[in-house]
């Protein structure tokens, strides 16, 4: 990435009003499309700013919608779901997001808490202007294919044959989801967890925020190791427990068919030069191929 920023950006948070003098800024890790940082002065104001690129490259399964994740942060936080927002506002180097600095750690070993906090985020109404998610085995595979169209090495046909052909129908009913709950996006605070960056939220299917959170290749690309068997049934159960309307069938079916759509996207990432999805794509088709052998 271009030099930092930052010294633009506090000429322009102190004309809004929102700094009074230059802060200490600490640039957070983590962010792969946007940039955070942490940002503290001597009269103790804890906020974080979030800088979004001003031509922002096309991402086939991710979004990045700054308002978006303003409106869900003003609609969130007082669920506890999400950080305080602070102010929106346009700079001259791309749209910028301040909000309140929630001071916790990341997710570790605490399936049960995140469980908790994404269910009690699909049982909220819905947020008007939200994007609709691709739903049901049809919409995604649609996605899976789209992406794959855009890739040239052999493992696309490798994955073009790892296809589910299971059929799995639209959600009866669609909720507010975060769409992108990795374990860097999620922090826990005073025993309870909270969702980060909401870039790319939408009106869809719950269980795409469960099976991205499950990912093989998600939770490798953030936390260098994938989650044991005994700790995914353990968030399963824990779901279950917290949402009255989750289907266990429906939601092992649908797994299969966000995991593939991820290990497409995983390979899209590989051959644009982003060699830190190699690893996170083997798990990801290794994850299909078992699942491939138990169905066979």
């Amino acid at each position: 990435m271009e030099s930092l920023p930052t010294e633009q950006l506090t000429h322009e948070l102190i004309d809004h009003g929102i700094l009074k003098a230059p802060a200490e800024w600490t640039q957070l890790a983590g962010g792969r499309s946007n940039r955070v940082w942490h940002l503290r002065t001597n009269n103790d104001l804890d906020l974080c700013v979030k800088l979004y690129p001003k031509d922002p490259w096309e991402n086939p399964l991710f979004a990045n919608d700054p308002l978006g994740e303003h409106t869900c942060l003003k609609a969130l936080a007082p669920h506890g779901l999400s950080p305080t927002p602070v102010a929106f506002i346009e700079t001259s180097v791309g749209p910028c997001l301040v909000y309140e600095h929630i001071s916790g750690t990341i997710l570790e070993d605490q399936v049960k808490l995140i469980a908790q906090c994404l269910a009690q985020l699909h049982q909220l109404p819905a947020l008007d202007g939200l994007r609709d998610a691709s739903v049901g085995s049809g919409q995604i595979g649609e996605d899976g294919l789209h992406i794959l169209g855009m890739c040239q090495t052999p493992t696309k046909m490798r994955l073009r044959n790892l296809m589910p052909d299971t059929y799995v129908t639209f959600v009866s009913q669609r909720r507010m989801i975060h769409a992108d709950p990795v374990p860097a996006n999620i922090i826990v605070s005073e025993g309870k967890a909270k969702l980060i960056d909401w870039q790319c939220p939408a009106f869809g299917d719950p269980a795409e925020d469960l099976c991205h959170f499950l990912s093989p290749a998600m939770q490798w690309l953030y936390c260098q190791s994938i989650l044991p068997d005994v700790e995914v049934s353990s968030f399963i159960s824990s779901y279950a427990k917290y949402s009255a309307a989750f289907d266990k069938s429906r939601f092992l079916d649908l797994r299969a068919w966000y995991s593939w759509r991820i290990a497409a996207y995983c390979l899209w990432q590989v051959e644009h030069g982003n060699s830190a999805y190699q690893r996170p794509l083997e798990l990801e088709i290794s994850a299909l191929e078992k699942a491939h052998s138990k169905i066979a």
